[in-house]
């Protein structure tokens, strides 16, 4: 590699993305914490509010239960009473959150 070409590698490499941020984990965080998405699962509806604290509150034709979640990095686990759950999540245009198994959690009005 000649001295003419080091500098444009160099920028080359500097803009790619990096995989997994410390900001994806702290901006997911900061989407759900709080708020309250809903999720269609097996034809029956479930709301889903992500507390501070790692707890979940949710509303089910069952009626309420709880459960845990924790990040890692985009990585979400969900511990609910009907099993645990762990994958990537991403955000998703309209504000919701799509997980690595396809389901998608959409924000509940």
């Amino acid at each position: 590699m000649s001295i003419r070409t080091l500098p444009i590698a160099v920028l080359c490499a500097l803009s790619l993305p990096s995989a997994a941020t410390a900001d994806s984990e702290t901006v997911i965080a900061a989407h759900i914490t709080g708020n309250t998405f809903e999720m269609r699962r097996m034809g029956m509806r479930m709301q889903m509010t992500f507390l501070e604290g790692g707890t979940i509150a949710m509303q089910t034709p069952r009626g309420e239960q709880t459960g845990t979640w924790s990040l890692n990095g985009s990585e979400l686990c969900m511990t609910m009473p009907r099993g645990d759950q762990c994958g990537q999540v991403a955000i998703t245009a309209d504000g919701g959150l799509t997980l690595e198994n396809g389901q998608t959690l959409n924000p509940a009005n």
